[in-house]
C-alpha cells in the first residue's frame, strides 16, 4: 500500500504520520427558554473547557457563567465561523478520537443564547465543572523526564529551542503510553519529543546540514491528550537512547511577557515486548523548492510499505504558508481513499487525528 501526501502550500513543510463522552445534542435548544445553566454549560464544558480555564493557553476562562458571559457574542461568532473549538479535518472523510467539533444543533443553541440576551437560569441546577488533575492523567510514569530550565525572555515572541534530556534508561524498553507538561504553558506553542542515537548530541540536532538519526516519539500542543497507544501496541526505545525535545515558544512579547520554561514528559512501558510494533514515518518533499511569485504551490510526497500495516495516527504540520493537506491511500488493487483531508491548515494548532477505524 502506497500512503500519499498532497500538500497545498506556500512555505516549507513536513509530515510526521504515526503507523499504527456525553452524546451531542440533536435539537437546539428552544430560544425561549435557553439558559447558561442548563444548555449552555454542558456544551462549553465538553468540548471548550479543557483550554479555557486559569493556567492553560486560551486567553479566558468559560468554566462560570460569570467568567463565560462576557464573552457571548465572541463565543457567537467563532464557533458559527467554526473556528472553535479548533479542529480541521475534513468531516467528509472519516471520524477521528476526540473530535470536539459543535453539532449544528450545539451552534444553534449558542445563536439563540446570545440572542436572548445570554441569560443564566437557575445557577443552581448547572453541572458543576469538570475537575482536572494537575499531576498526571494517566497515573504516575514509569520514568519522568525533565528538561533543563529555559528563559523566555520578554521580547521573544517566535523562538525553536532543542533540548537534550537525560534519559537513566540504558536497557530496551517498549512505550505504551506518553504524557507532557509545558512548564510556562503560555508560551509553549508545541513541544516535539525524538530519541536518537547514544552517541547524538545537541550540537548535531542544531546543525542546519546533513541528515538526522531521529525517531518522532510524539509531542504536545493546546488541547492535545495524552498518548496512549491501543492495547496490545508499543513503541521501541533502543538501550541508552538519547532524548530530544524540540520545543516552539510563541507569545506576544512585552514588559512581563516572559518566565522560565521547564517541561517534563512521562514515559509508561510494557512489561514485554508487545504484538505489534508502533512505528513512525516521515512523509517529506526534500526538493521542495517555491518559485518567486508563486500563489498556488503543490507538494507531494509517498511511502510505500513493504509489508502489511496498519494506519492510526496522523499529525499535519507546516509553517506559516501552508494552506491545506491531504493523507491518501492507495491500495495494491488500484483503490485509493482519502484517510485525511486538512482543507484550512491552522499553523496555531498543532493537532494529531488518531482515526477511529485503523487501515489495513
Amino acid at each position: 500500500m502506497q500512503l500519499r501526501l498532497a500538500l497545498l502550500i506556500l512555505s516549507l513543510a513536513f509530515v510526521a504520520t504515526a503507523i499504527l463522552a456525553a452524546p451531542p445534542a440533536n435539537n437546539p435548544a428552544d430560544p425561549s427558554t435557553v439558559t447558561w445553566a442548563e444548555h449552555i454549560a454542558p456544551i462549553l464544558h465538553e468540548n471548550c473547557v479543557s483550554c479555557h480555564r486559569p493556567g492553560q493557553t486560551a486567553p479566558m476562562s468559560l468554566l462560570t457563567y460569570d467568567e463565560t458571559r462576557p464573552w457571548a457574542k465572541s463565543i457567537r461568532r467563532v464557533t458559527s465561523e467554526r473556528t472553535m473549538p479548533p479542529w480541521f479535518a475534513n468531516p467528509e472523510h472519516g471520524e477521528f478520537v476526540e473530535d470536539p467539533s459543535l453539532t449544528d444543533a450545539e451552534i444553534e443553541t449558542l445563536n439563540n443564547w446570545v440572542a436572548a440576551g445570554a441569560p443564566a437560569g437557575d445557577l443552581s441546577q448547572a453541572p458543576e465543572p469538570p475537575t482536572f488533575d494537575s499531576h498526571w492523567k494517566l497515573g504516575e510514569p514509569d520514568v519522568i523526564y525533565t528538561a533543563p530550565e529555559f528563559h523566555v525572555s520578554d521580547d521573544i515572541e517566535d523562538h525553536y529551542e532543542w533540548l537534550q534530556v537525560d534519559n537513566p534508561v540504558d536497557e530496551e524498553r517498549w512505550i505504551r503510553a506518553i504524557e507532557i507538561h509545558p512548564g510556562f504553558v503560555e508560551a509553549v506553542h508545541h513541544q516535539l519529543t525524538y530519541l536518537a542515537p547514544p552517541d547524538a548530541t545537541i550540537a548535531g540536532v542544531r546543525s542546519t546540514t546533513g541528515t538526522l538519526d531521529l525517531t518522532f516519539v510524539g509531542g504536545w500542543g493546546p488541547g492535545v491528550a495524552p498518548l496512549q497507544f491501543a492495547e496490545g501496541h508499543g513503541m521501541r526505545m533502543p538501550p541508552n537512547s538519547t532524548l530530544f525535545f524540540q520545543m516552539h515558544y510563541h507569545k506576544t512579547p512585552g514588559p512581563g511577557t516572559g518566565g522560565t520554561d521547564q517541561t517534563t514528559m512521562g514515559l509508561y512501558f510494557h512489561d514485554e515486548k508487545p504484538e505489534n510494533v508502533v512505528e513512525t514515518r516521515w512523509l517529506v518533499d526534500p526538493t521542495l523548492n517555491i518559485p518567486a511569485g508563486e500563489s498556488d504551490y503543490h507538494s507531494w510526497s509517498s511511502y510505500t510499505t513493504e509489508h502489511e500495516a496498519v494506519l492510526f495516527d496522523f499529525t499535519p504540520h507546516m509553517h506559516l504558508r501552508g494552506k491545506s493537506m491531504t493523507f491518501t491511500a492507495e491500495y495494491p488493487d488500484g483503490r485509493k481513499e482519502v484517510l485525511l483531508d486538512v482543507p484550512n491548515y491552522d499553523f496555531n494548532w498543532q493537532l494529531t487525528y488518531t482515526t477511529t477505524a485503523p487501515r489495513v
